[in-house]
């Protein structure tokens, strides 16, 4: 459905752009044809002159064609959830910002009615960031690092972990971040400056984008924290909203009390990707967020909980919710 629809808005363009064509360059092309037709027929105009001309058009041609080839096959690209280009973003300075997870979630916000003016916000706050952490530690938050993906394995010493992130919490306290008991909506925080261990998350994790920093987030009842991987397979648990002690898996399940069953269903304990987290993050915001004047707990999350499973119809954590309140994930 979404490859349909976005095949029907290239269809659209097109369209549009063949009509401005039509009503507006054609009659140019019927006043101007013949004085371009004598021109080049004219004696003073040599053969390898026209020649150019023609290819200068024929390349054109080609490359509109190439474009609409090259936006047809982005567009399918993204449809079907592959890498989106990284950087889409345009800040306030005229920078260029990669897709992070705190965009993502900021899209959540907005189309449940937030300002949309957060976005540019946030941008201004990941250009701070950046500004702050590339003077202060340059070996390890170097300009541009946005650009390549994760492609080899991450080595990284206990050490060195905490010393980025030690930064990255500098920076965010420079940025007029400061924490608070509860923060329901990524967008609230960013506008209020205002996080809590979910949303700081969100924003740990964003930064971490920029410099292709292996940060995952993990949640576990009534909280959320990080993973930064030092390898392939050994990792860190941080919480971003205390003192950035490591805390092994064990010491946690032993303070938020996660049950076994839950854990190996992968609801909790589990380092969550981009989709998951969106997908969480619906949820979320549906189970505790506000309900309108008559509307039941169900009535107000369901649809919700619809978008968490369309986002990633395997998400434990909302087909976890869907058992729960008798919504089907196949519904």
């Amino acid at each position: 459905m979404r490859l349909f629809r976005l095949i029907i808005k290239l269809i659209i363009k097109l369209q549009v752009l063949f009509w401005y064509t039509r009503y507006y360059a054609r009659p140019l092309w019927k006043k101007w044809k013949p004085q371009l037709l004598a021109l080049l027929k004219h004696p003073a105009i040599s053969g390898v002159s026209r020649t150019l001309a023609l290819g200068f058009v024929l390349a054109a041609f080609v490359s509109g064609i190439g474009w609409v080839a090259a936006t047809s096959i982005a567009l399918f690209d993204h449809s079907i959830g592959k890498q989106a280009p990284p950087c889409i973003w345009r800040a306030s300075n005229g920078g260029m910002l990669p897709n992070t997870m705190g965009h993502q979630i900021l899209e959540v916000d907005v189309m449940q009615g937030a300002d949309p003016t957060v976005f540019q916000n946030f941008n201004d706050v990941l250009l701070r960031t950046q500004s702050i952490l590339e003077k202060a530690d340059p070996k390890f938050f170097a300009r541009n690092q946005y650009e390549t993906f994760y492609d080899k394995e991450p080595h990284f010493t206990e050490r060195q972990e905490i010393s980025i992130l030690a930064s990255i919490r500098q920076a965010t306290r420079q940025c007029g971040f400061r924490f608070c008991k509860n923060q329901l909506l990524f967008s609230d925080a960013i506008q209020t400056r205002k996080i809590d261990c979910d949303t700081s998350a969100y924003l740990y994790i964003s930064i971490g984008r920029l410099y292709n920093l292996p940060i995952k987030p993990v949640t576990v009842p009534r909280h959320m924290f990080v993973r930064f991987y030092l390898d392939r397979t050994h990792y860190l648990n941080i919480n971003t909203n205390g003192y950035l002690f490591p805390e092994q898996d064990k010491n946690i399940i032993r303070t938020y009390k996660p049950s076994l069953s839950m854990i190996k269903e992968g609801v909790y304990m589990k380092s969550m990707g981009y989709r998951e987290t969106i997908s969480q993050y619906y949820a979320y915001v549906g189970l505790l967020g506000k309900r309108k004047p008559g509307n039941s707990l169900q009535q107000h999350f369901f649809p919700f909980l619809r978008k968490a499973l369309n986002e990633d119809p395997e998400n434990p954590y909302a087909r976890h919710f869907a058992c729960i309140f008798g919504f089907p994930p196949g519904k």
